[in-house]
């Protein structure tokens, strides 16, 4: 099923003259390509069931904080079908780093939560083709949801939905066959996201 933004609620979250480079707090939500529920299932106590791509999914999201010391974790789910997250990027060094690596290709800025996302969802494909043996198939959609933690209450209402997801799967607006909505949903329908920017 290809993304709908009549059916699909989230929209990708670019909040206009927010330097996403510098320090901060973020919820992101990473979703596969065309929502196949590649990672596993949720079983009838609420368990989400990893396989082993869903297994490798989550090894490869806790190594994200040995491969950029900038980034510290904090509560993440891996879904059937997508990935959420919270992270802190701290970025105080960051135009020293800038001037030093001008050429970077594709006009992310290093350190930034694009560069971040990028490098973990290419790393995740890598390991999806290989063991498929296919090869340039993305496992993941395009963009990202990307929420900026304003608050502590912000922090933990969010922290609070990543930890009861799997138990919340059939409301989750990422769930093919789900049978009803999610006041969190409903929550960031109401404006906790950001339109991108143009």
């Amino acid at each position: 099923m290809n993304y709908d933004p009549r059916q699909h609620h989230r929209r990708s979250l670019r909040l206009s003259g927010y330097d996403y480079s510098s320090g901060g707090a973020y919820f992101i939500t990473i979703c596969t390509r065309n929502r196949k529920l590649l990672f596993g299932e949720i079983d009838d106590a609420g368990t989400m069931v990893l396989n082993d791509l869903g297994n490798q999914v989550q090894q490869l999201w806790l190594a994200s904080e040995d491969i950029r010391k900038e980034i510290t974790l904090g509560p993440f789910q891996v879904m059937p079908n997508h990935l959420h997250g919270t992270f802190f990027i701290e970025n105080e060094n960051y135009h020293h780093f800038e001037t030093k690596h001008r050429s970077f290709k594709d006009g992310r800025k290093p350190r930034s939560v694009s560069s971040f996302i990028s490098g973990f969802k290419s790393t995740v494909t890598k390991y999806e083709n290989l063991i498929n043996g296919t090869v340039g198939i993305s496992t993941w959609q395009s963009n990202f949801y990307e929420h900026i933690v304003r608050n502590e209450a912000d922090y933990l209402r969010i922290a609070e939905y990543i930890n009861t997801n799997p138990q919340r799967w059939l409301f989750d607006a990422e769930n093919p066959n789900r049978i009803g909505d999610d006041e969190f949903d409903l929550w960031l329908l109401n404006g906790a996201w950001r339109a991108p920017q143009p």
